[in-house]
């Protein structure tokens, strides 16, 4: 019988925390000015894109940015 009321005490406690985590959320949005969090979360994504891309060098952008130069560079010679 104890082991019930412990999982009864558990789901009660789970849906109670549920239902007002949603009532204090819906309150908030309504009386305060809240950041959109997808555009927050999708503005931080491209930033560490940016940031990933601009710190780690990619070896196939070095190899073809290496092959451009030594054909300039032949073009150059020709003249």
């Amino acid at each position: 019988m104890g082991f019930i009321k412990i999982s009864l005490s558990v789901v009660a406690g789970t849906v109670g925390g549920t239902v007002a985590g949603t009532v204090l959320g819906a309150y908030l949005a309504q009386n305060y000015s809240l950041p959109n969090i997808k555009t927050l979360a999708t503005t931080g994504k491209l930033i560490k894109t940016h940031l990933n891309e601009a710190t780690y060098r990619n070896p196939e952008a070095q190899e073809q940015k290496q092959t451009q130069e030594i054909s300039h560079n032949d073009a150059r010679q020709d003249n």
